[in-house]
């Protein structure tokens, strides 16, 4: 006559009922704890106890998917400035590297020469191998094998030739 899941479903709703009742009036304390109360509240507290763990345990488990999607975006922009500053960092260590082997390539000393000599460049190499200039000063003008050339942006090369007038750089 009637089917299995009403009898299921109205089950389920009056034992909901009279645990909705019970509670109630147990809490406005209308009713004196009686054998009745207490075999209800036997019967209920599991039920009471497996839904509130449940709804702990789902709480728990969609704070924590919350918290990992928002650790995962910060991994993200986390990974982005790390690249950003690895390469700074590269270039850092690439620059440390060119001063070392420029101060190399002039033989600089702790002393700066206190004349400088101001030439014009007369002449380049038209080779495509040699990386030369000719300049328009030389022995005469102090200048000697090995000396730095500068400009003002920084050095450009150092003296390999001098004559008396004319001297060859390499840059």
């Amino acid at each position: 006559m009637f089917s299995q899941k009403l009898l299921i479903f109205v089950g389920l709703a009056l034992f909901i009922a009279i645990n909705f009742t019970v509670i109630t009036m147990s809490s406005r304390e209308l009713l004196p704890v009686s054998n009745i109360e207490r075999v209800f509240i036997s019967i209920t507290s599991p039920v009471q106890r497996a839904v509130s763990e449940t709804s702990y345990f789902i709480q728990n488990i969609w704070d924590t998917y919350f918290m990992s999607v928002i650790a995962v975006k910060e991994n993200v922009e986390l990974k982005k400035q790390l690249g950003k500053v690895t390469e700074i960092k590269n270039r850092y260590e690439e620059l440390e590297l060119e001063n070392i082997r420029l101060k190399k390539f002039v033989n600089f000393t702790d002393q700066v020469p206190a004349i400088y000599v101001a030439a014009q460049i007369i002449a380049r190499d038209p080779s495509p191998w040699f990386k030369t200039i000719i300049i328009d000063k030389g022995a005469k003008e102090g200048l000697v094998k090995g000396s730095p050339v500068l400009v003002s942006e920084g050095i450009v090369g150092k003296i390999i030739k001098v004559a008396n007038n004319y001297s060859r750089v390499m840059h």
